[in-house]
């Protein structure tokens, strides 16, 4: 089944940047962009009897309005565990703060800890190695 990736970012060039990169994969799967941590969470809790609709891959941010990065990564860190096994997240923000880093060491989906600029090369490589997909 293709991967599916949900990107949780209020900046809405960034996520037109990563529809557009994923759009570009092949065995690429579904793409969903959530402006805040609460949408995310809100969208996984009550799709959760419907696996084929939740994320392989998160692309987190963690400064947003509502819930952000880190409210989102407590709640979700509750959730079912197939889910939470299933699952990479990626935090993708511009905080290089060593206590933001350190942080997110504390979450077992973590998958890695990406700092802001992110150029498409990195992206197609994060994808890849998450995903298992190649390009168009």
């Amino acid at each position: 089944m293709p991967p599916k990736l949900f990107l949780v970012d209020d900046d809405h060039i960034w996520a037109f940047v990563m529809e557009k990169t994923w759009g570009r994969l092949k065995a690429a799967g579904s793409f969903h962009h959530f402006e805040n941590g609460q949408l995310a969470f809100d969208f996984i809790n009550n799709h959760l009897d419907q696996p084929d609709l939740l994320p392989d891959i998160i692309l987190l941010d963690l400064r947003m309005p509502v819930m952000d990065g880190w409210e989102f990564m407590q709640a979700f860190s509750c959730m079912n565990e197939a889910l939470l096994r299933k699952t990479k997240i990626y935090i993708v923000t511009s905080s290089a703060l060593e206590k933001d880093i350190t942080r997110s060491n504390q979450f077992s989906q973590v998958a890695d800890y990406i700092i802001k600029p992110v150029t498409q090369e990195d992206l197609l490589k994060l994808i890849y190695t998450s995903a298992c997909v190649t390009a168009a």
